[in-house]
């Protein structure tokens, strides 16, 4: 964990979707793996560059990024104000790096006076988002790649 690091909140340029790629699967195998299987975190974090690239241009997202330009984070939306993605690197724990992009998205949000916003979070980002006002709606178990992984359909009302 690195304290008192300064970062900042920006939209993610276009052509920087793939620097995302290496913060996803170091978080998912740093992070997650208290929380699930070896097979299920390689089939979790299983990524096809393309896919990825396209599948960013369907979102909005925010990074939040250092100083020296070094992105520690981004969240993702859904046109549907569904979450699709939060994660942080696992260097940069702590320090309200998911706070802060969830405020900015919730920001961003309330100025089209939104009613709710759902995600599906892992066993690992459950806490962070209970502790944020969202609550549980559905128990989910989600085949991904052969892997039965668990999560919960969460949800937050304005």
């Amino acid at each position: 964990m690195i304290h008192n690091t300064k970062f900042t909140i920006r939209p993610l340029e276009a052509d920087n979707s793939g620097l995302l790629i290496d913060l996803f699967v170091k978080s998912i195998h740093e992070t997650a793996n208290k929380d699930y299987s070896p097979e299920q975190i390689k089939a979790w974090s299983k990524i096809d560059p393309e896919q990825w690239h396209n599948k960013f241009k369907e979102l909005t997202t925010w990074v939040a990024i250092t100083k020296e330009n070094f992105i520690i984070g981004f969240i993702s939306l859904q046109a549907t104000h569904h979450i699709e993605m939060l994660y942080v690197h696992p260097t940069y724990q702590r320090i309200s790096v998911a706070t802060q992009l969830l405020k900015k998205l919730e920001d961003q949000e309330m100025i089209h006076h939104i009613k709710m916003l759902s995600t599906d979070a892992s066993i690992t980002a459950k806490p962070f988002f209970e502790k944020h006002q969202f609550t549980v709606v559905t128990h989910q178990h989600v085949y991904c790649r052969g892997q039965l992984l668990t999560n919960f359909q969460m949800k937050k009302y304005f």
